[in-house]
């Protein structure tokens, strides 16, 4: 019987599946040797039989595995990437063969792709999955047998790759064997990428130095997909070179986490100094979701006058997008010039102008505009007028008329006033001024000024011709002449002529119309338009009424209003100047003697008294002309003269001009012709309406009136009426005295004091009593003697015999006292003059009188005011005397009461013209406190001449 044989060959191949994944090293020997055993026909075993022993030896094999595998249908690995970003794919390239080999590493696009993405090796040496900094992109790796290394196959889409798909391979291959590894296929999908976009803008756009400005970026996901994650990035380097400065804490985003540059680095804590910002979105955006970062700038003075250009840039799935804003960092200086409330006004408009109208050359125009600073700087304006040269001259003002100081320094919204004024040097066209305000900062602003010449008016009497002085009952013919110099025609035009009360209307050409009562009618006439360069003459006859008074002047213009010139508040926009008649005044004078019969060496006492009947008419000045017919008879005393004017009160006359003259006048039916005389001249300031004025002189009798059986004596007063004639009211008066020899018989003097006899002793007591200056003291027959300072008068050249003498009391305010041997009665004495004779007056004084509380003088110029004050049982009593060697032209004396004190009579002053020669002022009051303080100080002022 025999046993099984069991027979092996062992074959390389089943010797590498035995041994697991990794091959035999190279060079090992493999022994093997069969053996048989059989049983024999017995079934007992035969000894075992050997074969002859085999040795084999593995030779090298190169092996190389790439995994995972794949193909285009079946790819290995799927990866998505948008343009401009880059797909990673990890593989495992295994050493597969039994030794150490190197093997070659390629990249490969598969065909049937639709995009050739840029593909390359990595060697993943940390084998994270990523291509780190450092990972060197590799062509061929080197293994040690069953050695495996990490390989990534990057592939690059550019921003410019559509989307599609590429299928991606890895190979790696033995070198020089052709073994490889190629099946190995992975797809990229690039798909549409998210459209981002970005917008920037600075609110405000335009900033002064030192406002802020926020500026806001917004990124919006304009696509149809998620984006990856976003970065909104402003970069600030240049900005903050030039004048803008980040404001720290104003940085927040909506949407991202907020990220700072230093120049260097970015950060999530701004820095000291912050030269970028941007808003990182980590998630990236969904469709229609937006990422915004705002901040806030400020400008500083530097950076006045510059642009500032920013780039704001968004990044996202490889993709970038910017926008760009202007912020402008300047003042915007600004003016406005025009109108008063129409500063504003367009320049160029109507309501940027104005017009007014000029009468006449030489008359000054203003026209009132507003300047008004309208930027946001202070700035310094110059205004500037521009019209036709030699038209006009122009002169500015500010506020209060004042000349406006150039330039005139605003602040931002600040105005002033800017009046313009012209003065007219053709009254005959129109001018257009442009007053233009002009700042430092390069601003300007214009407003126009029209000027226009008024109608001409002009209106004269044509009847009566020969005079201006007309008589109740006369008729007067007005021409008016208007003509059209305003430059443009005229509608709706009405010329007015308001009558004087003082005449009634008889007739008008062409046309006129009257209306109202006599006494206050208006002729108007009327005219549809009125061209321009057209001339209209209108007469007008009226009758002089009997409601015309003496010396009253007729005085009459008329005026024309239209739509273009309307009525000003009640006021016509132009006159004609007036025409004027006179009604006439007849001054009355009347010239007495103080004596019919003198014989020589006698002193005569002339009076004129001088009469303004007119209730209307005030004469300035008044001349008073005296002729003596025989001067060498008569002689002027000097210092003899006085006026009393009308209230009663005589004061001393400037000595006349006396000079050899030839008066063409008729004096009294005497034709004085060519003849020679001498003649006395007064000129009186003036003699007001319905006042009288008596002029007092004294004249001595010559030697040679001997020869003289009388003399005569005229005078002519002429005065000045209203309209300035000087014939329009005169008068002549004239006096004869006849010379009788026979009254040369023995003379004698009387001579005397007035005082106040304080003690009533009747005798004048120097230091107790008080003279009286300047009361008057007649002697009978006509003769009048003034006291002086020391209270005493005298009378010259007195006919012996007996004589009355009378104290005049209007000219002191004591009452007389004279004792009972004088046989005085009531301030009248007898007396008998027997040569140097006296009669002195005393006089008691004031009820209750103690004594002068004060005197005091007070000198001003040629004027010297006296003043003593008294105390009265009922009081006090002031006197004021008031001497000037010159007459004192628009006086004005004030004497203050104190205060609290009642005035019980007369007046504490004067006001008016003064002549030459002493006044005397009294009047009272009532006081109740210290007597000291009942005394104050007169004051007086007067206009120079």
């Amino acid at each position: 019987m025999f046993r099984k044989l069991a027979l092996f060959t062992l074959l390389p191949g089943v010797l590498s599946g035995l041994a697991s994944a990794q091959l035999t090293p190279s060079g090992t020997q493999i022994t093997n040797r069969a053996s048989a055993q059989f049983d024999d026909a017995q079934g007992q075993p035969a000894p075992v039989v050997y074969s002859n022993t085999v040795v084999t030896t593995v030779q090298d094999i190169c092996g190389v595995s790439v995994l995972p595998n794949g193909t285009a249908g079946a790819p290995a690995m799927t990866r998505e990437a948008l343009p401009g970003e880059t797909a990673v794919f990890p593989y495992t390239v295994t050493n597969t063969g039994n030794v150490t080999g190197t093997f070659a590493l390629q990249t490969r696009l598969e065909a049937g792709s639709q995009l050739q993405p840029v593909l390359s090796a990595y060697l993943d040496q940390n084998r994270n999955g990523q291509i780190d900094a450092g990972e060197p992109a590799v062509q061929e790796v080197s293994l040690k047998a069953g050695e495996a290394a990490a390989v990534l196959l990057r592939a690059e889409v550019t921003s410019a790759t559509p989307s599609g798909t590429a299928a991606v391979n890895l190979i790696a291959s033995c070198a020089n064997e052709g073994q490889f590894d190629d099946d190995n296929v992975s797809l990229l999908t690039v798909g549409v990428p998210p459209e981002m976009r970005v917008t920037k803008t600075f609110e405000p756009q335009v900033i002064v130095p030192g406002q802020e400005t926020k500026v806001r970026l917004t990124a919006t996901n304009a696509g149809a997909r998620d984006s990856k994650q976003v970065q909104l990035t402003d970069l600030l380097t240049d900005q903050l070179s030039q004048g803008l400065e980040f404001m720290p804490g104003s940085a927040s985003s909506a949407g991202g986490r907020i990220e700072y540059f230093d120049g260097d680095l970015w950060q999530s804590e701004p820095p000291a100094q912050v030269r970028g910002l941007r808003a990182v979105a980590d998630g990236g955006l969904a469709p229609g979701t937006q990422l915004d970062l705002t901040f806030k700038l400020r400008a500083r003075e530097v950076a006045d006058g510059r642009a500032f250009l920013n780039v704001a840039t968004v990044r996202s799935s490889g993709r970038e997008a910017s926008a760009s804003a202007t912020l402008n960092v300047r003042y915007n200086p600004a003016v406005a010039l025009g109108p008063v409330g129409q500063s504003t006004a367009e320049e160029g408009s109507a309501a940027d102008s104005q017009t007014k109208a000029f009468a006449r050359a030489g008359q000054e125009v203003c026209f009132d505009h507003t300047l008004r600073n309208t930027g946001d700087v202070a700035d310094l304006f110059t205004v500037t007028v521009n019209y036709p040269a030699g038209r006009a001259q122009a002169v500015l003002y500010g506020e209060n008329r004042q000349p406006l100081a150039l330039p005139v320094a605003l602040e931002p919204k600040q105005k002033t006033l800017v009046q313009v004024c012209y003065t007219i040097a053709n009254n005959q066209q129109p001018i257009t001024a442009l007053i233009t305000a002009t700042g430092e900062r390069g601003s300007s602003n214009s407003t126009t000024d029209y000027l226009r010449p008024l109608p001409q008016l002009v209106k004269t009497v044509v009847d009566p011709q020969d005079s201006s002085t007309v008589q109740p009952g006369q008729q007067v013919t007005y021409q008016l002449r208007v003509t059209n110099i305003y430059g443009t025609a005229l509608k709706d035009v009405r010329i007015s002529d308001p009558l004087p009360a003082a005449v009634d209307y008889v007739s008008s050409q062409p046309g006129g119309q009257v209306q109202g009562v006599p006494g206050q009618q208006v002729v108007n006439w009327d005219f549809a338009t009125f061209a321009p360069g057209e001339t209209k003459v209108l007469e007008l006859t009226t009758r002089v009424s009997d409601r015309a008074r003496m010396g009253e002047s007729i005085v009459n213009d008329f005026s024309l209003v239209s739509g273009e010139l309307p009525v000003v508040d009640g006021v016509p926009p132009v006159s004609s100047p007036p025409a004027t008649v006179q009604v006439p005044v007849q001054i009355q004078v009347t010239k007495r003697a103080s004596t019919q019969q003198v014989t020589v060496g006698d002193r005569v006492t002339f009076t004129l008294t001088v009469t303004n009947p007119s209730p209307v008419a005030d004469l300035t000045p008044v001349e008073i002309v005296d002729v003596l017919a025989d001067p060498s008879s008569l002689d002027y005393i000097p210092g003899s003269a006085a006026l009393r004017s009308g209230n009663g009160e005589a004061a001393p006359l400037a000595d006349p001009a006396i000079a050899a003259e030839v008066l063409d006048r008729d004096l009294g039916n005497h034709r004085a012709g060519d003849r020679v005389d001498e003649v006395m001249r007064w000129t009186l300031p003036t003699l007001k309406a319905g006042q009288t004025a008596t002029l007092t002189y004294d004249m001595r009798v010559q030697a040679s009136a001997a020869q003289q059986p009388s003399l005569k004596n005229y005078v002519l007063v002429s005065g000045a009426g209203p309209s300035g004639a000087t014939d329009i009211a005169e008068d002549t008066s004239e006096e004869e005295i006849v010379v009788n020899l026979q009254l040369f018989r023995p003379l004698g003097d009387v001579l005397g004091t007035v005082y106040v006899d304080r003690n009533r002793n009747g005798i004048f007591d120097k230091g107790t009593d008080t003279p009286v200056n300047r009361a008057r003291v007649v002697l009978a027959g006509g003769r009048i003697s003034l006291t002086d300072a020391n209270g005493r008068y005298s009378f010259l050249n007195v006919p012996l015999g007996s004589h009355a003498l009378r104290l005049d009391p209007g000219t002191t305010p004591y009452p007389a006292l004279v004792s009972a041997r004088e046989g005085g009665l009531n301030g009248t004495q007898t007396v008998h003059v027997r040569g140097l004779t006296t009669a002195d007056f005393p006089l008691a004084p004031l009820a209750g009188e103690i004594d002068v509380l004060r005197r005091t003088a007070l000198t001003a110029g040629p004027l010297t005011v006296q003043k003593s004050v008294f105390r009265t049982p009922d009081g006090y009593n002031v006197q004021l005397k008031l001497n000037t060697g010159q007459p004192v032209t628009g006086l004005q004396l004030t004497d203050p009461l104190p205060e609290g004190a009642e005035l019980t009579g007369g007046t504490p002053g004067f006001e008016g013209d003064l002549p030459a020669g002493e006044r005397l002022i009294n009047y009272t009051f009532r006081y109740s406190g210290e007597p000291r303080t009942a005394v104050t100080d007169p004051q007086v002022q007067w206009r120079q001449p």
